[in-house]
């Protein structure tokens, strides 16, 4: 299970270091009366946009959508059991976006 907190010290760390890379960021987190909790870090580029959004059971979902081609958004829905998972989900969507 992740912690949201990892989510949110994660855009923390990287922010500025996406930001030069030319993404746009931002955090999210889901209102505190919901149950489970939700986080979602979101980007855009010129290539397109991304969510990836981790509730508190582990459960994520990873949404990007490539505005060159045709193709539909890509809609990626794991389990993440740690902090490692969470890093290569949302690399994932920074390799899309870059």
């Amino acid at each position: 299970m992740v912690a949201l907190d990892v989510v949110r010290s994660w855009y923390e760390d990287e922010l500025a270091a996406l930001e030069l890379a030319g993404l746009r960021v931002s955090f999210h987190e889901g209102p505190l009366d919901r149950n489970p909790r939700s986080a979602s870090i979101a980007m855009d580029s010129d290539a397109g946009v991304g969510q990836l959004t981790v509730w508190e059971s582990g459960a994520t979902e990873l949404i990007v959508d490539l505005i060159a081609g045709s193709e539909p958004p890509t809609v990626d829905d794991r389990v993440i059991n740690d902090r490692d998972g969470f890093v290569r989900a949302v690399e994932r969507m920074v390799e899309a976006l870059t």
